[in-house]
């Protein structure tokens, strides 16, 4: 008879921070290792460098401090800036209400910088922005997910989330310049529910849907 593994729950007070050249992977089945954080912040996980990777990891309970004034994404889960992200679970973040007197409460459970990749990963349940606010300001908006220059989701689950634009919002840093594009590739979007604008999915820039399905 095998044997089978506790749940660990790791929380930490500020977010974690994967150093380059590693791998941080959970163990056991998805779900079975828990990473949270106790305070309000940008995000539980960060990946800050190309050549690190987390995987088999799941990111429940994060509370994002929304986008800030010079519209840098706010995350409230997991923010790969460099890096890659793998068969990952992203539920149940949220965004600080009180934040900027209600005017500015916005984030992403799951932010995808310049050149970086979400594979295999399940992102639902999470809310980026509340129904109070005006959906044309405030720029980047809460999704689900926001993804930048050359980044990819690929295989991907984004589901039951609410924002002001639904899913995931796919916009760049230099989109003006007409050749940067994201990918979602073989992805399910579905279930996902807007104050504003988008639904499923808002495509701001030069993005390709691939073989995914949204509703």
């Amino acid at each position: 008879m095998g044997k089978t593994l506790a749940k660990i729950v790791k929380a930490y007070p500020e977010a974690l921070v994967v150093p380059p050249k590693t791998t941080l992977c959970g163990v056991g089945p998805l779900g079975s290792v828990v990473l949270t954080r106790t305070t309000k912040g940008e995000g539980v996980v960060h990946v800050d460098s190309a050549d690190s990777v987390v995987s088999n990891l799941a990111v429940r309970g994060g509370i994002g401090i929304g986008t800030n004034k010079q519209k840098v994404p706010g995350p409230s889960g997991v923010w790969v800036k460099k890096g890659k992200i793998f068969n990952c679970e992203i539920s149940g973040c949220t965004v600080d209400r009180e934040r900027y007197d209600n005017e500015r409460c916005h984030a992403q459970a799951l932010v995808l910088g310049q050149s970086t990749t979400a594979s295999g990963c399940i992102i639902t349940n999470n809310v980026g922005s509340f129904g109070s606010l005006r959906p044309d300001t405030d720029y980047p908006r809460g999704a689900a997910v926001y993804m930048q220059d050359l980044s990819r989701l690929e295989k991907s689950e984004v589901a039951w989330n609410t924002g002001n634009i639904g899913g995931i919002s796919v916009t760049f840093l230099n989109g003006a310049l007409g050749y940067n594009k994201a990918e979602v590739v073989s992805c399910q979007i579905h279930d996902n529910h807007a104050y504003g604008t988008g639904g499923g999915m808002l495509n701001e820039g030069a993005a390709l849907l691939q073989k995914s399905t949204q509703n």
